[in-house]
């Protein structure tokens, strides 16, 4: 109990110490770069409301997402798992008029991957 007593004021300014160190070492700019944040409002026009975004850039020639999803391995029909779980189709939950189509595919790739709305 004596023990604890003595030691606390110095564990308290070693935490807070290490607590200081840590923070400055993350860097809370840009990438943990270290560097201070951008503008707060960068984006915005004079009247404070957001400046067009720049169109997506679509991929001129399309992934074939339609015919990966039309030949499955056979593997994915059969009942694989050791827990009677079902095959992986019968896992799956797409609605039946809801296709996977090239277009949408290709357009939910750029959407998740665009560093402005998944950041």
């Amino acid at each position: 109990m004596r023990f604890t007593q003595r030691m606390a004021i110095p564990v308290g300014l070693l935490t807070g110490t290490m607590i200081t160190l840590v923070v400055a070492g993350c860097g809370a700019g840009a990438g943990g770069t270290g560097e201070a944040p951008g503008d707060p409002l960068a984006g915005l026009d004079r009247g404070g409301n957001p400046t067009p975004l720049e169109a997506p850039v679509l991929p001129a020639t399309l992934a074939d997402y339609e015919g990966y999803a039309a030949n499955l391995p056979a593997h994915f029909f059969t009942q694989t798992s050791q827990l009677n779980r079902g095959s992986v189709v019968e896992q799956d939950n797409t609605p039946e008029g809801n296709p996977i189509t090239n277009a949408g595919a290709t357009l939910g790739r750029v959407l998740f991957y665009d560093t402005k709305l998944s950041a």
